[in-house]
């Protein structure tokens, strides 16, 4: 959740690490950040569904 809140704050913030305003490599880099963002995510995810099965296979 705390990852999520600082990607989206990063993104629409006006500073920038490499300013939006160039064009090409400021894109790219925030398009970098919300791919990591989404594959933390889906790590998360399947690391859930893992834990899901040990639970129902331990009953």
């Amino acid at each position: 959740m705390l990852k999520g809140l600082a990607v989206l704050l990063y993104i629409v913030w006006i500073v920038d690490l490499i300013p939006d305003f160039i064009f090409f490599i400021g894109l790219v880099e925030d398009v970098t950040l919300i791919a990591w963002f989404l594959s933390s995510i889906n790590q998360k995810l399947e690391e859930f569904r893992e834990w899901e099965v040990e639970q129902k296979t331990q009953l």
